[in-house]
């Protein structure tokens, strides 16, 4: 499966900018034709400020291998309007994929939404949120992270406000699958503490946030879980050097991390 953003903008024939998803499968070793499963046409001014864009696409597999899409929807122009910044949900069904939901609908900026489904295929996010900007690109409030849970059925849970304390950065999430324990792993980096740290949900409920890994400079990371739900975890840090460490939650605890690349 995959899945894309295209942008359709001529500013010198015409001020329309068009937004679309383009989805496409590979079947028989052949990749089917592209399918625009959503666009959105805006008369642009000439900076842009009232177009909303697609950022921080991804997409997950159910249990069913149905693909589920998430992502950012929010103005060019950071300053002002970026209040209206949101996490949007798409999945697809025997109908096609689902007009996009928008699941943080609040009044401050939503940024870097991940998302995993578990065991019973039931749907977990987490993104950040808690900034306003004003139209001076003044910044008040704080990041905190976010969790939701979309049941099997459909029926969503209502956001719960998980962390509001550090500075956290780029969270990402894993739920057990089959046979397991019902855990919830967030992984995220706090930036301030130089800490990849976790929030794990476990016997139903959310444990005080655990130091995972020590490490400054820290730019990117991915979190999965593997069919016997051990938790793989790749980062990636940057200094003098780049590296990419690997590390394992297995047993109830996570393993030493060891260097994979280094350049």
């Amino acid at each position: 499966h995959l899945v894309y953003r295209a942008t359709d903008y001529k500013p010198l024939k015409s001020a329309l900018l068009t937004e679309r998803l383009v989805y496409q499968r590979k079947e028989n070793n052949a990749w089917t034709a592209p399918a625009i499963i959503w666009q959105r046409a805006t008369e642009a001014d000439a900076q842009l400020s009232n177009v909303e864009r697609i950022y921080e696409l991804k997409m997950e597999l159910d249990r069913n291998g149905l693909p589920t899409l998430i992502w950012r929807s929010s103005p060019t122009v950071a300053c002002g309007i970026s209040n209206g910044a949101e996490i949007y949900m798409s999945s697809l069904t025997d109908g096609g994929f689902s007009p996009p939901e928008n699941i943080s609908n609040n009044n401050t900026y939503s940024s870097m939404p991940d998302m995993s489904f578990n065991g019973d295929n039931s749907l977990h996010v987490v993104w950040l949120d808690g900034l306003s900007i004003d139209n001076e690109c003044n910044v008040q409030g704080v990041f905190s992270i976010w969790y939701r849970k979309k049941a099997a059925d459909g029926a969503w849970a209502q956001p719960m406000q998980l962390l509001q304390e550090g500075t956290p950065w780029m969270p990402e999430i894993s739920a057990e699958g089959e046979g397991g324990q019902g855990k919830v792993h967030i992984v995220y980096y706090d930036s301030a503490a130089a800490q990849i740290r976790e929030l794990l949900f476990s016997n139903n409920q959310w444990a005080v946030p655990q130091q995972v890994a020590a490490s400054p400079f820290v730019i990117g990371f991915d979190v999965r879980t593997d069919s016997q739900n051990r938790i793989h975890m790749l980062y990636s840090t940057s200094q003098d050097k780049t590296r990419v460490a690997y590390l394992k939650y297995e047993n109830n605890a996570w393993n030493q991390a060891a260097q994979a690349v280094y350049t």
